[in-house]
C-alpha cells in the first residue's frame, strides 16, 4: 500500500459517530466527530487538513484575557475551540461525562474547549492529547490544574515527533506557551522519521472509541 504523507491524518469515523465540519469556503475549520451514548459525549478534532488551517496555526500570539480568566492562549487554536462550543455546545451542557481528543492542531483546540467549561463543576472530563503542542500561557496552565482539567489530560508523545521536539520548545521559548497533561512516551520503529511519527496513524490506539 502506498504510504499517505504525514499531512494526511484523517481517519474513517467510528460507528455510530456524526462528522463535523464547520470548514470556512472548503479551505479551514475545525473537522472531527462526535458520540453520544446516553449521557457520555465523545469528541475527536482532527489535526490540520487544509491549507487555510497553517495560517490558521501561524496565528500563535496570544489572545487577550479570556472572560473570567487572566490565561492567554493560542489566538488560532482559541477561534477554533469558539467556533466547536457553537457546533457543540448543547450535547456538552446535556452530558455528564465528556471525552474529548485531540491531534496536533486539535490537541491544542481540545484542552482551551474544555477549559471553557471549566465552571460546569459537575461534569467528568477526559482529554488526551497526542501530537500535541503547547496553547497556552503559564496562567492557562495554573488555571487548568486549580480547576481539576489537568488530571483528567494525558498528552501522548512518540519520541521523534517533529512537532513536539522542535515545534513545541521554540513555541515556550519565544512564546512562553506551556504544554498541559500528564506525558506517556511512545516507543517508534525509525526515529530519524520525524515528519512521519507525527502522523495520526503513529497515534491511532489512543483514539479508538
Amino acid at each position: 500500500m502506498k504510504e499517505l504523507p504525514y499531512w494526511a491524518m484523517k481517519q474513517t469515523v467510528p460507528e455510530g459517530a456524526t462528522p463535523f465540519d464547520d470548514c470556512v469556503f472548503g479551505t479551514e475549520g475545525v473537522e472531527g466527530w462526535f458520540k453520544v451514548v446516553g449521557k457520555k459525549l465523545r469528541i475527536h478534532v482532527y489535526g490540520t487538513n487544509h491549507m487555510g488551517d497553517w495560517g490558521n496555526n501561524a496565528k500563535a500570539r496570544k489572545l487577550g484575557k479570556m472572560h473570567g480568566s487572566s490565561a492567554r492562549v493560542h489566538r488560532g487554536a482559541y477561534a477554533y475551540a469558539v467556533r466547536l462550543t457553537h457546533r457543540l455546545g448543547d450535547l456538552v451542557q446535556a452530558a455528564d461525562y465528556i471525552e474529548i481528543s485531540g491531534h496536533s492542531m486539535g490537541s491544542m483546540i481540545a484542552p482551551i474547549f474544555a477549559f471553557r467549561y471549566r465552571r460546569f463543576k459537575d461534569k467528568l472530563w477526559t482529554i488526551r492529547l497526542t501530537g500535541a503542542v503547547p496553547c497556552g500561557d503559564v496562567n492557562f496552565l495554573h488555571e487548568y490544574r486549580e480547576c481539576g482539567l489537568n488530571g483528567a489530560t494525558t498528552n501522548v508523545r512518540t519520541l521523534f515527533d517533529f512537532f513536539v521536539h522542535i515545534v513545541a520548545p521554540f513555541m515556550r521559548l519565544f512564546l512562553g506557551y506551556h504544554q498541559v497533561g500528564y506525558v506517556i512516551r511512545k516507543k517508534v520503529k525509525n526515529p530519524f522519521r520525524l515528519m512521519y511519527n507525527h502522523r495520526y496513524p503513529q497515534y491511532l490506539e489512543y483514539h479508538r472509541v
